[in-house]
């Protein structure tokens, strides 16, 4: 006769194997997301079309944050900051290997349109209420 000491230890190192089966298997998931994005960004920086990843990047953020508010109801803005003048950004666009181009328009309603560096990008977005319901949203263009 096998004692209940004896299944219970069997059924506990059981436990740990799978345990730590499981740590190595998700350990290794891990390593491989991280290695395939540091491959994408290595392809884009050696194929000198970092910008253009950087682009895609932001289309995908701004609609994201774009889906999480009723658009009936909000306006979401787009705004980039040059020096202390806000700028609303209703188009950009990039020129590889590293620069980003934001073109809008200044509170006063001046044309404007800034050139950027990839690392000192800050894009700043700003769900509002809607002040004339019977507009539509503005969506923001790429290229």
């Amino acid at each position: 006769m096998i004692g209940k000491n004896f299944v219970v230890n069997i059924i506990m190192i059981m436990c740990n194997i799978f345990n730590q089966i499981y740590k190595n298997i998700i350990g290794i998931f891990r390593f491989l997301r991280g290695y395939i994005v540091s491959l994408s960004f290595r392809n884009a920086i050696y194929n000198g079309n970092f910008a253009s990843c950087l682009c895609n990047g932001l289309v995908q953020k701004i609609d994201n944050f774009e889906k999480n508010f009723m658009l009936e109801v909000n306006d979401c803005n787009k705004y980039v900051l040059y020096g202390n003048e806000p700028v609303i950004v209703e188009k950009i666009s990039y020129q590889n290997p590293d620069m980003i181009i934001f073109s809008g328009t200044t509170a006063d309603g001046g044309a404007v349109q800034i050139i950027q560096h990839i690392s000192q990008l800050n894009l700043l977005l700003i769900a509002t209420p809607r002040r004339n319901n019977e507009e539509q949203s503005r969506k923001i263009g790429f290229l």
